[in-house]
């Protein structure tokens, strides 16, 4: 996976790097009018969690993944899918080739091992991503972002709308 992002982020003409751990970095420069704005990091990881369902013999380093169209979701037949917590990788991924989206310098960092031993975060160093801000792609639904680890806790925050009228007269975004 660190081979494809690294391509297709050369294919695109965009900086990347790949560091002994398997991180990947892609810096994506700021569409025009947003150069200003401080570099957003948006981390999603590359890993898995190869199951098979009980009574299912998978080889995950050969056999390939079933796909089942399950209503609105995809799922695999007898084994996880293969992509976890992919969501994140496949935002960042989309972000990276859309040309008409506008935003701020960007570094994509996809980080590995989350799930056994969270050697990809542990093996950051200093200086390897730039931008002061993180948004973790990790989620387990559309809509939803989880900030840190998914097994690590739940907490929910909710913004409430504000009235144009209030405070400094400018609009507040809505977020529920």
């Amino acid at each position: 996976m660190a081979r494809y992002i690294v391509g297709q982020a050369e294919q695109l003409g965009f900086k990347a790097r790949r560091v002994a751990v398997g991180n990947v970095l892609v810096e994506v420069p700021a569409t025009p009018g947003y150069g200003e704005r401080p570099t957003v990091v948006l981390q999603g990881r590359m890993d898995m969690v190869p199951v098979a369902a009980p009574g299912v013999q998978h080889d995950f380093e050969k056999d390939p993944i079933r796909p089942v169209i399950d209503g609105d979701f995809v799922r695999a037949q007898g084994t996880t899918l293969g992509a976890d917590k992919g969501i994140g990788c496949a935002l960042a991924l989309g972000i990276m080739s859309d040309t008409g989206a506008g935003h701020s310098p960007l570094e994509l960092l996809f980080t590995v091992n989350e799930e056994d031993g969270m050697d990809g975060a542990h093996g950051l160093q200093g200086g390897f991503v730039g931008g002061r801000m993180l948004i973790n792609l990790d989620s387990e639904q559309w809509g939803e972002f989880c900030i840190s680890c998914a097994g690590g806790g739940d907490s929910v925050l909710r913004l409430q709308r504000r009235s144009p009228s209030a405070g400094s007269g400018r609009r507040a975004a809505g977020f529920s």
